[in-house]
């Protein structure tokens, strides 16, 4: 449907096929433009009855109203959740990092101790023992921080 507004840009509303009226009426409402057309015009003058019927019935407008508004709410909750998600994702991949930089440096500095001490660590222990790698604390003192 949005191409609907491109063939207006390539000729006149007063040129389109009564389908392509009805199109355009469908997505853009009743414009300034259609109602400046003729009123023989059977399409428009359906949709302007429409329009009107619906402008008249105050329980009709309501649930629009309110269809309008949990659309609204939902579009609303599937960003939120867009961007909680995002959050996750970016901490996890935090911890992740410093997970794998420890576990490198941890390997280069103590070659024969296995790094599975090092698994399901918060991202402060990471960082605590990243430090005290960097420090050349020996692997006793590693060790006693994580008992």
């Amino acid at each position: 449907m949005p191409y609907i507004n491109l063939i207006k840009k390539q000729k006149k509303l007063e040129e389109f096929s009564e389908i392509e009226k009805g199109i355009y009426i469908f997505e853009n409402g009743i414009t300034d433009d259609i109602i400046r057309l003729k009123e023989d015009n059977k399409v428009v003058e359906i949709m302007k009855e429409k329009i009107d019927r619906f402008n008249q019935d105050e329980q009709l407008r309501d649930m629009a109203y309110k269809r309008s508004l949990n659309c609204w709410a939902n579009e609303r909750d599937k960003q939120d959740m867009y961007e909680k998600g995002k959050e996750e994702g970016i901490k996890q991949g935090i911890i992740e990092k410093s997970k794998e930089k420890t576990k490198q440096l941890f390997n280069k500095y103590y070659p024969k101790e296995g790094d599975s001490i090092l698994e399901d660590l918060n991202n402060e222990q990471y960082d605590k023992i990243f430090e005290m790698i960097l420090d050349n604390q020996s692997i006793e003192e590693i060790k006693k921080i994580l008992k």
